[in-house]
Order: C-alpha cells, then sequence, then structure tokens
C-alpha cells in the first residue's frame, strides 16, 4: 500500500535547484548594489545609512535610539545623591559641634590683649603659668553660660545650620563633578583614579564653590535678637554688599584649607584601601570603617584648618566688624591684619585656634563618617 503521495521526479528536483540557485545569485546582486550605492556616498552619510533598526518581533512594537554620545556637561554632572548625603552630613555635624563653635567664635571677636602662660613663665610665676593653661576657653565657657546658659551654647545654631547644609552639599557635590571634569582631562572617565594633583584641585575647587552664597556673621551673646539687630545695622552700612564682606578673604582661604582636607582624606582613604586589598580583602571590603573614616578625617581637617587659620581669623573680624560683637572697624584686609598684629602680636592671627581645633576634630570626623555611610544608603559609589 502507498499513503497517497507521489514521489519527486527528477524533473522536479532540478526545478527545485535552479530555484535556489536564482535565489543566490538575486541576493549576491542586490548586496553588490548596496555596497556601490554606498561607495558612492559621502562618508559622514555613509556611516549613518549603516545605522539600521534592528529587526524587532511581531509581538512587541518598541522604539529604537541610535545611541548618542553623552556631552561634557552630561559627563561631569553628579549623582544627585551625593549633594543630599553632604547636606546631611554638614547639617549634622554642625548641630553636635554648634557649643564649641560659639567658643571659636566669642574669642575670636574678643580683642582684648592675650594673657598667655608662655607670658607669665616667662616672668618666673609658674603659678600664673599653670593657671592662666586653657584660661580663655574657661572664660569664655563661662561667660556664654552666664548670657542664657544651656541655650546660649546653641544660639544661632539654626541659622548656622541653614548655612551650613547648603554649603556641604555644594562643596562634596562640586568635588564630585570636579574629579570627573579632571578624569576627563587625564584621557579616562573614572574619578577614583585620578592623580594626587588632580585631587588637590579638586577639592580646593569644591570648597571655593560652597563659599559663593551670602555669608553670614555667627553668633552672639544674645541670641536671635543680636542676629536681627546685626543684620538690620549690616543692612543699613552697605546694603545686600555687607552681607559679602570678607568673601575674597574666604574664597582665598577656602581654597587651600578645602584642597588640603580633602586631598588628605582621599590620599588615606586609597592608602587604606590599598593596604588592605594586599593583604587578602575584596575590593568591596577594602573601604575603611567608620572608625578610621573619622580618624583620617579629624587628621585631614586639622592639617587644614592650622594652615589657613590666620587668614580665616582675620575674615571672620572684616565680616564682624562695626557690630556689637566686635565694634572695629577695617579698612580691607591689610588693615585688619597690620591692627591685629599690632594690638595682639603675631599670636593674635592664632587667637581661638584651641577651640576652633577642638570644634574641628568632632566635626570633620562626624561629616566625613555621616558622609561614607550617607553614599553607601544611597547606593553610590565611594
Amino acid at each position: 500500500m502507498t499513503d497517497g503521495k507521489q514521489p519527486a521526479s527528477s524533473s522536479d528536483k532540478a526545478i527545485a535547484a535552479d530555484d535556489k540557485m536564482l535565489d543566490a545569485q538575486k541576493t549576491r546582486l542586490v548586496g553588490s548594489a548596496v555596497e556601490s550605492s554606498l561607495e558612492a556616498l559621502p562618508k559622514s552619510k555613509r556611516i549613518a545609512s549603516t545605522v539600521t533598526r534592528p529587526e524587532l518581533s511581531e509581538e512587541a512594537d518598541l522604539e529604537w535610539d541610535p545611541v548618542t554620545k553623552k556631552t561634557f556637561l552630561q559627563e561631569i554632572t553628579p549623582d544627585p545623591g551625593y549633594f543630599a548625603a553632604g547636606g546631611i552630613a554638614g547639617a549634622i555635624s554642625r548641630t553636635c559641634t554648634a557649643p564649641l563653635d560659639r567658643l571659636k567664635v566669642y574669642l575670636i571677636a574678643n580683642i582684648g590683649p592675650a594673657r598667655t602662660p608662655l607670658d607669665a613663665a616667662k616672668n618666673g610665676d609658674a603659678v600664673t603659668a599653670v593657671r592662666r593653661l586653657g584660661g580663655p576657653l574657661v572664660d569664655a565657657t563661662k561667660e556664654l553660660w552666664k548670657a542664657g546658659g544651656m541655650r546660649s551654647l546653641f544660639a544661632g545654631n539654626g541659622l548656622n545650620v541653614v548655612k551650613v547644609m547648603p554649603e556641604s552639599a555644594i562643596k562634596f557635590g562640586s568635588y564630585e563633578a570636579a574629579k570627573r571634569a579632571l578624569a576627563q582631562f587625564e584621557g579616562h572617565s573614572d574619578p577614583q583614579n585620578i592623580n594626587p594633583y588632580s585631587r588637590f584641585i579638586a577639592g580646593g575647587v569644591g570648597g571655593m564653590v560652597s563659599q559663593m552664597q551670602c555669608e553670614t556673621v555667627e553668633g552672639g551673646l544674645h541670641g536671635n535678637a543680636l542676629i536681627i539687630e546685626t543684620a538690620k545695622k549690616m543692612y543699613k552700612q552697605g546694603g545686600i554688599r555687607s552681607s559679602y564682606r570678607g568673601l575674597t578673604m574666604g574664597l582665598v582661604g577656602m581654597f587651600p584649607y578645602s584642597a588640603i582636607d580633602l586631598g588628605t582624606f582621599e590620599f588615606l582613604k586609597s592608602a587604606i584601601a590599598a593596604r588592605k586589598v594586599k593583604l587578602g580583602y575584596s575590593k568591596e571590603d577594602s573601604a575603611p570603617g567608620s572608625f578610621a573614616t573619622g580618624c583620617i578625617g579629624a587628621f585631614s581637617g586639622a592639617f587644614g584648618a592650622s594652615v589657613v587659620y590666620p587668614i580665616n581669623l582675620l575674615r571672620t573680624r572684616l565680616q564682624a566688624q562695626g557690630t556689637v560683637l566686635h565694634p572695629p572697624t577695617y579698612n580691607g584686609i591689610w588693615d585688619v591684619a597690620q591692627k591685629t598684629v599690632k594690638n595682639e602680636g603675631v599670636r593674635g592671627l592664632f587667637k581661638g585656634i584651641t577651640p576652633n581645633l577642638l570644634k574641628v576634630v568632632p566635626a570633620v570626623s562626624i561629616t566625613y563618617v555621616v558622609y561614607e555611610k550617607s553614599k553607601k544608603v544611597l547606593r553610590l559609589d565611594t
């Protein structure tokens, strides 16, 4: 029995073979014609014409866009999370160290001659030298406590948080943007692998950009009433321009401070991570822990603050001049420098550095720890 199908004859097989040959020839001819047409086109059009829409399944009608190259601005713009992490770190750090900052401003604004333990020791009065050790800090604490107790130590903290939070956000965000820009100039796109000089410059740029906002005069002995009165008096004396007194000095002082601070921190952080990798840690586990982060942050902040402290002291006095807190007035940076050295000696340029360092050590430690933790929570590159 047969299954009803007729066996293919030799003539049918020959016809089928001829059809396949014709199809192959047609394909080759079409390909040759396309290549000839492309060769005749200009190079730019020829490249553009080779970008074709990929074949899509009939079930999915998807839009297709060719990959476009990012602009330089898009390449260097960091994730907004870096700004958020910096703002959170600044606000928390500023609140925790508010009492120490009040002591620093009080001592800076005080223009009386400094009675140092060294002077007493030179006169042979060892007992007085011991008593004066830490005397200015103790006296300032007593005065502030008499003015309003614990509340006086946090006077103006709300205003300072409003100032510090965006400043810190801009500082860290600008730092990340500067690192990406310098990475592009170095010929790659990895901001984590830029050289130390680029890190130094990026840190300075981040600090300077963060200062391009309205500077405020910090603190006061009578809380919010003094702040309001100071604002009115400043506006009468010079309008909005008076709010930017000392901005030039601020920029000059901020660049080296921020460059030293961020550059030293990143260098030590990378060094610790590299050593842990050599010891067998994975790249993900090589980042310094919270304690190590706090320690290297404290060192980098204290180092940078000590180098530029005289500039910051002169800037603060320029900003506070003519106020209840600091009655003397000046003609400019050279005038305030000359009067400070004449009335208080060279040591006057470092007046208040002790409480400043006592504030910087915990403040920068807290800032970096919170910043690094915030980056992890936000899943940002560390």
